[in-house]
This record gives structure tokens, sequence and C-alpha cells, in this order.
């Protein structure tokens, strides 16, 4: 319930009260006012009773003030941590993303480091071929074979090496992704299991004050 309109019920409450307290005429009203008869100021027992009113009506509206301030801010702690969660499931989502995207690099370099072999063995053979055609000729076939052969192993080591060296390097980035991803995946598990039970407490100290607003209300409406 807004403030305004408490407000608004405890002046009225208020009024009602200070009616209520203010003498009332009868048919044997005596000449004397009582206040008089009895020695007290005329006007002063109302208004103490109005100021003793006026105390508890204000006392009243704090109470309720405060309630609703405390329902404020528990509500509004409870959207930040709602945030937090969802940002949590964001970055663990792109992690994830990271994972998947270097496991389909690392498959793709893998083919195409099987294709070079493919290639690089399919140029050897079709040298055997050409010698086998040129048998008849008077050529040094031990010089070719030995050239080729050294060809063929300088582009199978290069080839090695660098596959070897990129595949080190994805690798070992994969195990950073990884490991970061396990360490983030932890540290999110611990603060969604941590958020998870400051939502409930907030969500307990909401339907406390609810129910604590109701009983006042209840007691208004009286």
């Amino acid at each position: 319930m807004p403030l305004r309109v408490i407000e608004k019920r405890c002046f009225s409450i208020s009024d009602e009260a200070g009616e209520e307290e203010s003498p009332r005429p009868t048919a044997w009203a005596p000449s004397v006012p009582l206040e008089g008869r009895w020695g007290i100021p005329e006007g002063r027992g109302s208004v103490n009773a109005g100021n003793r009113v006026s105390h508890l009506d204000w006392k009243q509206a704090n109470l309720y003030e405060e309630e609703i301030n405390r329902r404020t801010a528990a509500e509004n702690e409870f959207v930040v941590l709602k945030k937090d969660v969802d940002a949590a499931y964001t970055n663990k989502v792109e992690l994830q993303a990271k994972v998947d995207s270097l496991d389909g690099e690392i498959k793709f370099l893998k083919c195409l480091h099987e294709a070079e072999i493919a290639q690089i063995q399919s140029h050897i053979s079709d040298t055997s071929v050409i010698l086998s055609m040129d048998n008849n000729r008077d050529l040094d076939l031990d010089s070719i074979i030995d050239e080729v052969r050294v060809q063929y192993e300088d582009i199978a080591l290069k080839s090695k090496a660098e596959a070897e060296a990129l595949y080190q390097t994805k690798f070992l980035e994969l195990q950073l992704v990884a490991g970061r991803h396990g360490d983030d995946l932890k540290h999110t598990k611990n603060e969604i299991s941590e958020l998870s039970r400051l939502i409930q407490r907030i969500r307990s100290e909401i339907e406390n004050a609810k129910k604590q607003v109701g009983e006042r209300e209840g007691e208004l409406s009286r």
C-alpha cells in the first residue's frame, strides 16, 4: 500500500479519535465547565488527548514507512541477484561456444594435414611410374631415388613440424580455455548456489514484510 494512502488513513483515524475525545453537549450541561469545576485549565484535557493520538498515529505511520522501505530494498536486491545469475549463465554459454569452436578448428587442421600427406604420397607414386617408364634409358636411378627421397623427407618433416607446432599451440589453447572454463564453471556453480540461498532468504523476508503490512492494514481498517 502506498505511503500516502497510509498517512491519509492515519490522519483520518486521528480526526475521528479527536472527535471522540471532544466533550459532547448533554441536556443537563452545567453552567460551569468541568475543567473549571475541578480546577483543570479549560481545553487542556482535550489537547493532551489529541497529542497522544497524534503521537500514536505518527509512530504507526513511521513503522509502516520502515516496513515498506525494507520491502522495497529486498525487492531491489532480488533484481540485482537475478541479473548476476543471468550474467553467470551467459558467461558459461560463451565459454562452451569457444571450446566447441576450437575443437572444430582442430578437426579441420587434422583433415588438412591428412590431405597434404595424401598429396605427397601421390606425388611419390607418380615419380615411381615415370622412373619405371624410363627404365630402359641410361639413367642414374639411385641418384634420382635418393633425390626424391630427400625431397619427400624434407617436405614430410616440414609439414609434420608445422602441423605438430600448430596442433601443440591449439592443444595448449584448448587446455587453457578448458581450464578456465572448468574454474569459471565451478565458480559459477558456487555463485549460483550462494545466490539461490540469498534469493530464498529475500523471498522469506518479503513474505514476512507482506504479512506484517497485511496485519497492520487489518488493524487500521478496524
